[in-house]
């Protein structure tokens, strides 16, 4: 890569990164909506741009490829060739050789490229076949645009072909008159900095919007105005309003005159008026405009962040035991900025949904087409804004789920109509908060889970024995288990029993869970909990067996203390009865072999996940603590019933308890209390 280019490209490809998904949300619509006008001209807007843009870091293959899908998209804007099957494949898989060409850093298999350009092409009408259309017809007529260019000072390069390509590319719609505005030259200069404006007068029988559309690859690196001066036909003059009040003697010459000259004066103020407006480059750009920052600069953010979280409980740690009065405004006020620069970063992380959502709209098309189903995809909630990492790593798991819906839940069309249903199957993917959680939801109306067939597979298998007793819901989790999958064939799509292993794991890494709702011959439902965010929570610190553990507070209902007529009315069953209610309990102390304290029988803290309430034992509640989650590693991996751990203000490390965990193992051994006490 040459040094002329290199410091451009990267910013091209995070534009293009951008851009991408875009075009294949364009591309989508179209071929849902023909006469979608919308979606054309922000597909040719950016294609467009693409056009531009790559032509202006040397990226020759992939201006020139683009160049040829914008002239058909030109075509089907002014309606001369129609939206078909064949183009909307077209433009799919050209919008795929993109993507691998900016991978590529450029490169291209030249015979693939050849081969889409020639189908390109063949869409195209003849000569003699193009009809004009009414959009063509105004087009004809001949148009007079202002334009006021003015370069932001870093937007020049040392070989000038930022400005060389937007000028040329004016010029090329017709007969241009640039003139050079050096008003703002500064006595001292930087010879890599432009301080240009241009004043450009274009003829052309171009419209308004495609004149726009020149402009706009070059929207962020310049400020540009277009003002459209005048619409004349090129054989016939259109009277003006002050020539025909004269003509009819309604009034006088003088006063036409003087009116024109008052108007001029109204114009020259408004355009001085927008010209001091025009900032000096993009870091004076008003408070609305985004900031393009690199996902690694984030992370290493936020790893400051949480070590000063760190570092502020210490201090108060410190402060506790000096028990020093007058550090204590000082550092109440560090724990507020500490608490408000916290949440500060973590909104920063938070993005929309929906543009992971949109990406599965190409994928059910594909699937639709792969199976021979009729399958439409539904998204709501896609405003629903969730961690970055948190949707990056969400991807690969809705994938897997979103294939095997398509795969073994969509019925063929056959099918779905003998069994009364729609001839078309529908997957629903829904995003919404609940309290400090999201969950995430996929919906399909196909066959729904076959618990017989389950369970013989499970056996089969091994995973299960003939005679083991299990609940309707245990059965559904067992196609989590690795290996496993009731497909009687494999499949391109699935059938290989690693998909939903693969959804279990990453789930799990993300300290999730999966809860799944069935009706044969209705529909699965799959819900996926996922935190806010896995960097920071806020907690409930608790002691047990001189160690600390942390419970994210989120799922804390109420404390409780544990007396010894309490236990006593368990029945040697690790239950508690609770105003009324039979209620499993955890005890921290014997579940991880920690020494016990004689001294009482401790506290119980009451915590709720998804309806399924249960007790936690503890020797002692410290008090709400916030935590800052680190990872356990590798060799921590099979560890059951902890999903982190935080370092205390004085250095000692809290394990972070997994509560939807924990509370499905209670609930579990009390079921299977009963079931066994049943049988006797």
């Amino acid at each position: 890569m040459t040094t002329e280019f290199s410091d451009f490209r990267d910013d091209f490809k995070h534009e293009a990164q951008e851009l991408l998904p875009e075009i294949q949300e364009c591309i989508l619509s179209i071929e849902e909506d023909s006469n979608n006008k919308d979606a054309i001209h922000r597909l040719f807007r950016a294609m467009h741009t693409l056009k531009g843009v790559s032509a202006m870091v040397g990226y020759n293959d992939i201006s020139q490829f683009t160049h040829h899908i914008e002239n058909t998209l030109l075509n089907v804007r002014e309606e001369t060739i129609p939206v078909t099957k064949d183009l909307i494949n077209l433009l799919l898989v050209s919008q795929d050789q993109i993507k691998m060409m900016i991978d590529g850093e450029g490169k291209s298999d030249s015979d693939l490229i050849k081969m889409i350009i020639a189908s390109f092409d063949t869409l195209l009408p003849s000569k003699k076949e193009q009809k004009v259309s009414p959009i063509k017809q105004e087009s004809q007529k001949q148009r007079t645009y202002d334009i006021k260019f003015k370069p932001y000072t870093s937007m020049l390069t040392p070989s000038g072909i930022y400005l060389a390509q937007f000028l040329n590319e004016i010029s090329a719609l017709g007969e241009c008159t640039i003139k050079p505005q050096p008003q703002e030259i500064p006595e001292e200069i930087n010879p890599n900095q432009c301080y240009l404006s241009w004043d450009i007068k274009l003829k052309t029988t171009a419209d308004l919007l495609t004149v726009k559309n020149s402009c706009d690859s070059f929207k962020t690196m310049s400020e540009t105005n277009i003002l459209e001066e005048s619409l004349e036909a090129q054989e016939d003059h259109i009277p003006k309003i002050g020539e025909i009040l004269i003509e009819r003697g309604q009034v006088d010459p003088e006063y036409v005159d003087e009116a024109v000259e008052y108007q001029e004066k109204i114009k020259k103020v408004i355009n001085d008026s927008k010209e001091q407006k025009i900032p000096d480059g993009p870091s004076a750009k008003t408070n609305t405009e985004s900031v393009r920052v690199s996902s690694q600069k984030l992370d290493h953010l936020l790893n400051i962040v949480g070590e000063l979280v760190i570092a502020q409980a210490q201090l108060n740690q410190s402060n506790m035991t000096s028990n020093k009065s007058e550090l204590s405004t000082a550092i109440e006020q560090v724990e507020r900025l500490t608490g408000e620069l916290r949440d500060c970063m973590i909104n920063i992380r938070m993005l929309p949904i929906g543009t992971t959502f949109n990406k599965f709209k190409r994928l059910i098309r594909d699937l639709s087409n792969e199976l021979g189903k009729e399958i439409d995809l539904i998204t709501e909630g896609g405003e629903t804004e969730l961690d970055k990492t948190v949707i990056e790593k969400l991807f690969d798991p809705l994938v897997h789920i979103i294939r095997n819906s398509a795969d073994h839940g969509i019925e063929n069309p056959d099918k779905r109509i003998k069994n009364g249903k729609a001839k078309k199957g529908s997957i629903c993917l829904n995003a919404a908060h609940r309290g400090s959680n999201i969950v995430i939801t996929i919906k399909d109306d196909g066959a729904g889970l076959d618990q017989d067939a389950i369970r013989l597979k499970a056996i089969e298998k091994g995973i299960i024995s003939k005679d083991t007793q299990i609940s309707e819901k245990d059965i559904y989790s067992l196609i989590f288990a690795p290996g496993f999958s009731t497909s009687e064939k494999v499949t391109k799509v699935s059938g290989r029993g690693v998909g939903m292993d693969v959804v279990k794991r990453s789930i799990d890494a993300l300290r999730g869970t999966i809860q799944i709702e069935t009706e044969k011959g209705k529909g699965t439902c799959l819900s996926l909990f996922l935190p806010l965010t896995l960097a920071i929570i806020d907690g409930l610190l608790i002691e047990a067996g001189k160690n600390f553990f942390v419970l994210p507070l989120e799922f804390v209902e109420e404390c409780l203390e544990l007396s010894k007529e309490t236990f006593a009315m368990s029945d040697e069953r690790n239950i508690i009865a609770l105003r009324g209610q039979l209620i499993p309990y955890f005890n921290l102390q014997e579940a991880f072999n920690l020494s016990k304290n004689k001294s009482h029988l401790g506290q119980i803290v009451i915590v709720n996940f998804n309806n399924n309430v249960c007790g936690i034992v503890v020797d002692e509640i410290i008090g709400n603590y916030q935590a800052v989650i680190k990872p356990l590693g590798d060799i921590f991996y099979s560890a059951e019933g902890v999903s982190g751990a935080t370092i205390l203000g004085d250095g000692t490390v809290a394990l972070i308890l997994d509560i939807p965990k924990i509370t499905q193992y209670a609930v579990q051994k009390e079921k299977e209390f009963v079931s066994q006490k049943q049988i006797v």
